[in-house]
């Protein structure tokens, strides 16, 4: 048996709707076999007033709709088949009748909106709306009533100054896509600002350093050393053995190495605590645009505090947390010269060449100097430029600024800056902001003896 939905639209559903012949109904009607559309007098109205209005969507839809309409109304029942399969969908003409508005005390018979729901309850149909106006007034006078769901809209309709404004939008894309762009960031930055722990540490336990001393003292034992006398005698005076002379040396060295040992872990406290207290902060550079910016440079400064661009600098601000080296074992006078002829036969170094993408300094900063400038002369597109800096306190200083700029051919400047704030506080040994700084072998033995 075949199941006929006679339904009514509105005027939306020819303007806003994909074409009625292709919309899935079954979506809407799922048991469906034929799909009856009535279009009612009040919506053939509304089309033609909205055949001649100067948006071209409204305009054009409603004429291709009236086409339809005038092509159903010279068929057989006022009737046109828009498609046989999978189901059938016909569009049909609705007949003209005067009702009985008494019967429906709750609509207006001078709204179009009421009109089209009188005309689908006339007809004992149903009523598809996108407006809630119409769906309302459906049910006031007992229809069921549907609303399209948003998959059957057809795109947001463009108008002209919408357009304009898109292709607006295109040329000056397009024109800044020819243009260099860069992008400045601070990733330890909330909000522009990054708060630096400057770190207060108890001294070791005198058995944790004991252990300490040890465990370096094993991993770096004194060597054994004696005279050779026969090799003397065999060899005459050109090859001698080791000294006398150069093993008492050596003695002594090494037991300058134990008391330096000693003194490094009685004193670790203040040292890594030092070294955690210089703020080390990363920034990075990174080419958003589309095109290289050629001759970059990047200027990085600070009123308040002292750029030290390099390890060593650091290091020479605020010492290093390295354990102390032992001395070397004394060469013979055999081993001296190999070692000579060793280091007069390595191969010269060739000249270093720099690439054009090769970062470096054009005006590097001196020891703790209050800026300097870096660049390369292609910086290509989606490259990402990472690099870090230590900054140099003043004596009691709690807070300061650091600001990066980067500039090229075709490119304004650019201009970014961020507040450190020193906190001094208390913290463990087993603090991330020290732990990194310490030797593997010092790390592993804290570890191992559970120290925070």
């Amino acid at each position: 048996m075949t199941v006929t939905r006679t339904i009514f639209v509105d005027t939306n559903a020819f303007i806003q709707l994909r074409d009625l012949a292709d919309l899935p109904w079954r979506e809407l009607l799922p048991d469906a076999d034929h799909v009856a559309i009535m279009v009612a007098r009040p919506v053939i109205e509304e089309l033609d007033r909205f055949k001649v209005s100067n948006r071209t969507r409204l305009r054009d839809r409603s004429r291709r709709a009236l086409a339809i309409i005038d092509e159903a109304g010279g068929g057989e029942g006022r009737t046109l088949v828009l498609k046989e399969r999978p189901l059938l969908i016909t569009l049909t003409i609705a007949p003209r009748r005067r009702p009985d508005w008494s019967r429906y005390p709750d609509l207006d018979e001078t709204t179009n909106d009421d009109r089209l729901v009188i005309a689908a309850a006339e007809a004992s149909a149903e009523l598809l709306s996108h407006d809630s106006g119409p769906r309302l007034s459906a049910k006031d006078a007992g229809l069921k009533a549907h609303t399209p769901p948003a998959s059957w809209l057809l795109p947001e309709e463009q108008t002209d100054e919408k357009r304009r404004l898109s292709q607006v939008e295109r040329d000056l894309k397009a024109a800044l896509d020819r243009r260099p762009s860069v992008r400045i960031a601070f990733p330890d930055a909330v909000d522009g600002v990054v708060l630096h722990v400057s770190p207060i540490l108890l001294p070791l336990s005198a058995i944790v350093q004991d252990r300490l001393v040890k465990r370096v003292l094993d991993d770096n034992p004194p060597h054994s050393l004696r005279m050779n006398s026969l090799r003397s005698l065999a060899f005459g005076s050109s090859l001698r053995g080791i000294s006398e002379y150069q093993i008492e040396t050596y003695n002594e060295g090494y037991g300058t190495y134990r008391t330096s040992v000693e003194s490094y872990f009685a004193s670790l406290h203040e040292r890594v605590a030092r070294i955690a207290s210089l703020p080390r902060l990363g920034f990075e550079v990174e080419n958003v645009g589309r095109v290289s910016i050629m001759q970059l440079v990047v200027g990085v400064s600070s009123n308040e505090f002292g750029l030290l661009a390099s390890d060593s600098d650091i290091e020479s601000a605020v010492g290093s947390a390295a354990l102390p080296d032992p001395p070397e074992r004394p060469l013979d006078q055999q081993e001296q010269l190999m070692r000579s002829i060793s280091s007069h036969s390595l191969i010269p170094t060739a000249a270093h060449h720099f690439s054009p993408v090769e970062m470096r300094w054009h005006d590097r900063p001196s020891f703790g100097g209050d800026a300097g400038t870096y660049g390369c002369e292609d910086f290509r597109p989606e490259r990402i430029y990472r690099d870090s800096i230590g900054l140099l306190p003043r004596k009691h200083q709690c807070d300061g600024s650091f600001e990066v700029a980067a500039s090229g051919n075709d490119m304004a400047q650019t201009v970014s800056r961020l507040t450190i704030r020193i906190e001094q506080r208390s913290v463990k040994w087993s603090d991330a902001s020290i732990s990194h700084l310490l030797p593997e072998a010092v790390l592993a033995e804290l570890e191992s003896a559970g120290l925070d």
